[in-house]
């Protein structure tokens, strides 16, 4: 879901309406309901009413710097490599590719 409808959801009453109708296609379609634009809670409330499965944007995660973004992405790796020696994403020779001329197996 856009996050021009997400912004003014719980202002305007025509966006509410509107963000209701994109979840209940997204429902009927068995698709995934993804919203961006999320920054407080109350529109986080609303949103799960409507059964949105995933969030975006600052109440759900603030910028972070390139170094702990690493730290991060190499913690959550760490729990989905394949192999004990894959300990890092730029050591991997398993699961995860970082270069375009690899493909991701």
């Amino acid at each position: 879901m856009d996050k021009s409808f997400v912004r003014e959801l719980t202002k305007d009453s025509n966006n509410a309406a509107i963000s209701t109708a994109i979840a209940a296609l997204g429902k009927v379609l068995n698709l995934r309901l993804v919203a961006e634009g999320v920054e407080t809670e109350a529109q986080k409330d609303l949103l799960q009413n409507l059964q949105c499965e995933q969030m975006q944007d600052y109440f759900c995660w603030r910028p972070q710097a390139a170094e702990d973004i690493t730290k991060i992405l190499e913690k959550s790796f760490s729990k989905i490599a394949k192999h004990s020696s894959c300990v890092s994403v730029s050591k991997c020779s398993c699961s995860l590719r970082l270069s375009e001329k690899e493909p991701i197996r």
